[in-house]
């Protein structure tokens, strides 16, 4: 009698190999490698990944360093002799076995890699003027490495800018410049600044001010008096000026106000007055001859930038005074503008001698009048 026994046979297909095993970082003691995932999958999960290294000398075999869970993707090797070079590869586990190894192409040795350089310690302000700000900072962050800027093999030091809209580069120092003045700056804009190491390997991240700053002196001159100017009042020789007050400027007061004519190019002092005064009627002006004033605010740091003036000249053509109660006929046309050809005035009857027309009678034709007479 002739039994047969069937038995079945199971045949599991491994997994593929992992693939990419690339050094991420290095010291003088370890290497940090990764590695992606397999393309295939074989019958069974991966349940582990396996780490192997084999030095680079004569007679030395491979060793097995460590089994990682599956989601692991990175391992660090550690306790290594920077003397030496070393062969690395990762496999894939599972229970039909271990995948074929991916290894690295090359031997690789334990040595500090090449990076951009940490992060500045501390940057700050050390002095403001108007339009200039001079900043410092204390060197790379050594809180991890003592030796960082001979590490990293500086280069220098990248100064960046920020006024509102973006950063800007605005100068690059050697590794043994640490301070930098930043001229031609606007006083009315909050500025930011930011420095950051670099060397052959790129930028290292940047550290930036406490606070955003003006480019103001904390003692600086009085801002400049507010304006338009007011030119009222306008004779052959007089004018009434009048302005606003200079805005206050770290509050240090204003102590007075200058006021200047420019005549034949050249600027003449007409009064200073004190603080609270924003006005002055300026005398002995020539007459039919353009002038321009000049406002300027002081206070014990300096003079202020000077307000202008538009440009006058005193005529007897623009006296005016205001008006009063008229009982004559003819003094309601008076109180009217006049303006034919040249003439654009205003005529009161109690003006001065030379525009008081005291010769017309009712009903004489006053245009005619003022032209044959002016």
């Amino acid at each position: 009698i002739v039994r047969f026994v069937y038995q079945t046979l199971l045949i599991y297909s491994s997994t593929s190999s992992p693939v990419n095993l690339t050094v991420t970082d290095s010291t003088y003691t370890s290497i940090d490698v990764s590695w992606l995932c397999p393309r295939e999958f074989g019958s069974k999960p991966i349940k582990h990944y396996v780490l192997y290294r084999r030095a680079n000398k004569p007679g030395a075999e491979w060793k097995l360093i460590q089994r990682l869970n599956r989601t692991q993707l990175s391992y660090t090797f550690e306790n290594l002799d920077q003397s030496l070079s070393y062969f690395l590869r990762v496999t894939a586990e599972s229970e039909a076995g271990e995948s074929e190894p991916c290894e690295l192409p090359t031997p690789v040795s334990p040595k500090k890699k090449a990076k951009p350089p940490p992060v500045v310690d501390h940057v700050f302000v050390r002095t403001i003027d108007d339009g200039v700000i001079s900043l410092q900072w204390s060197g790379l962050d050594s809180d991890d490495d003592p030796d960082a800027e001979q590490n990293v093999n500086l280069i220098g030091y990248i100064v960046e800018m920020f006024d509102g809209s973006d950063w800007v580069e605005v100068e690059r120092t050697d590794s043994e410049t640490r301070t930098c003045t930043i001229t031609h700056l606007r006083q009315d804009v909050d500025y930011n600044f930011r420095v950051s190491g670099y060397n052959r390997i790129g930028q290292g991240r940047t550290k930036e001010i406490d606070t955003a700053v003006k480019a103001k002196s904390p003692f600086s001159r009085p801002g400049q008096p507010s304006g338009p100017i007011s030119i009222t009042n306008v004779t052959r020789s007089t004018v009434d000026l009048s302005w606003a007050p200079s805005p206050s400027v770290n509050d240090i007061p204003i102590a007075s106000y200058f006021v200047e004519k420019l005549r034949d190019g050249i600027w003449i002092k007409v009064g200073r007055l004190p603080p609270t005064s924003t006005s002055l009627k300026v005398f002995n002006l020539i007459e039919n001859k353009e002038v321009l004033f000049r406002v300027s605010a002081e206070n014990r740091f300096g003079v202020s930038e000077g307000l202008l003036s538009s440009r006058v000249k005193p005529t007897r053509l623009l006296e005016t005074k205001p008006a009063t109660n008229l009982d004559s006929t003819a003094a309601s046309y008076f109180e009217k503008n006049i303006d034919h050809n040249d003439f654009n005035f205003v005529l009161y009857h109690d003006s001065p001698a030379s525009t008081t027309f005291d010769k017309l009678k009712f009903g004489d034709d006053v245009e005619e009048y003022i032209k044959s007479v002016w």
